[in-house]
């Protein structure tokens, strides 16, 4: 055997190894855990999975998982199913529900239909609308809310089934994600606290190709020729008609009756010398209108005239302009309100979980003479929190609604410390 072989031969052998190691860590890794294998780990979930393969999935609780399968080729116009999983759930925290969307080229494949009777049997089911591709609430991007009121379930398995068609050539997707929870991966809702999300180490996609095994390239098509349109003929239009100008009103001359005044009289003056005595002129006053008045200076047409000011006499002091005293504003009082009574009705009930419900997914509510969900207000003796935020976890979500109903059906509920009880009554700071 060559050296060149046996280098080559060494190299792919390594990186064999190495993979095989690589391999071995990711699943011995806490949290990580291994479908169709009991390893659970309390307070952890290891990863929920888009499986493009439903075969050998249990259609219960209790079972494992086969394989997964991150992938399929499906022909356009065929539909296909697929299963949400999770692998797995431990016995100390249970699952009560869990949430996520999922998001996808609608222009590829649409999702038809659900089935959510598996680990759980939902009876709050808030998921989106189906049929939907482009006519999601957001186009290719579909919300899944479900979860059961009273008990909980463990271990690895289905939470629901998708079928998905393929409508046109191309490759999709499939990116499981969670747009609510901050953090971006699917929510398992802890069955024993209930409501608290359970940490989610990953979470892994799937991948669906409609068509052939390669993406197809797209055929060109032929633009099609625009068909000449015919210039619109411009109507004729009337010249505009001058307007006229206003005139400035001619105000009328002062009429009156001159006095005449005679011709200056020449007076001689003796001269001392015998010299000729010479006429002194004297000045005769210029003639006056009787009746004339001054001539008023006209306002232009439009302007207001400005007011004449009226002068204080000689002598007298200005009066002082008087300073206005501002009033104060009396602090409103504290407002009684029912926690969990989000429209004011009087009492917690389900109309509440439905309107946190449409909050959530960015629908109108009506709270009646309460605050407007979300908006923060000031519980005495509770600090600041969204109105609609039952358990004052800092945000207004399907976890409330389902404590909520919960509430009303006489089960448990947890709160968070120096949270107010649902139905209690609290004072709201006047808003």
């Amino acid at each position: 055997m060559s050296p060149t072989l046996i280098r080559t031969t060494s190299a792919a052998l390594t990186a064999a190894i190495l993979l095989l190691l690589l391999v071995w860590a990711f699943r011995a890794e806490p949290g990580h855990g291994e479908t169709g294998v009991n390893d659970p780990t309390p307070g952890e979930v290891g990863q929920v999975s888009v499986d493009m393969d439903t075969t050998g999935n249990p259609s219960g609780s209790g079972g494992l998982l086969s394989t997964l399968d991150p992938s399929a080729n499906v022909a356009v116009g065929n539909t296909h199913d697929i299963d949400i999983i999770v692998d797995e759930v431990d016995a100390s925290n249970g699952m009560s529900g869990f949430a996520f969307n999922l998001k996808f080229d609608p222009n590829v494949v649409r999702i038809n239909s659900k089935s959510a009777v598996f680990m759980l049997t939902p009876n709050f089911p808030f998921s989106d609308a189906l049929p939907c591709a482009g006519s999601c609430p957001v186009a290719g991007n579909w919300r899944a809310d479900e979860g059961q009121i009273s008990g909980n379930v463990s271990g690895e398995g289905v939470l629901l089934r998708l079928t998905l068609e393929c409508i046109a050539n191309g490759t999709s997707l499939l990116d499981l994600a969670d747009d609510i929870g901050g953090d971006g991966i699917p929510d398992i809702l802890d069955g024993v606290t209930f409501g608290t999300p359970i940490t989610v180490s990953s979470a892994a996609d799937g991948t669906i190709v409609c068509g052939t095994g390669v993406t197809p390239t797209p055929s060109v098509t032929a633009s099609p020729t625009a068909s000449p349109t015919a210039s619109p003929t411009a109507s004729p239009t009337a010249p505009p008609s001058a307007s006229p100008t206003a005139t400035a009103p001619t105000l009328p001359l002062p009429t009156g009756t001159a006095t005449p005044t005679g011709m200056p009289t020449a007076t001689p003056t003796a001269t001392s010398g015998g010299s000729t005595p010479t006429a002194t002129t004297t000045p005769t006053a210029e003639p006056t209108v009787a009746g004339a008045t001054a001539t008023p200076t006209p306002t232009p047409v439009g302007q207001t005239p400005s007011p004449t000011p009226t002068p204080t006499p000689v002598g007298q002091t200005p009066s002082p302009t008087p300073t206005p005293t501002a009033t104060p504003t009396p602090t409103a009082a504290p407002i009684a309100l029912v926690w969990g009574d989000d429209n004011c009705s009087g009492e917690a009930d389900p109309v509440d979980s439905l309107l946190t419900l449409r909050f959530d997914a960015g629908l109108s509510t009506n709270t009646g003479e309460c605050p407007d969900l979300g908006d923060i207000v000031d519980v005495q003796n509770a600090s600041l929190h969204p109105w609609g935020d039952v358990d004052c976890s800092g945000e207004v979500n399907p976890i409330d609604s389902l404590k909520l109903l919960r509430f009303d059906a006489g089960l448990s509920v947890t709160q968070a410390p120096n949270c107010p009880e649902i139905g209690s009554a609290v004072n709201i700071a006047g808003q």
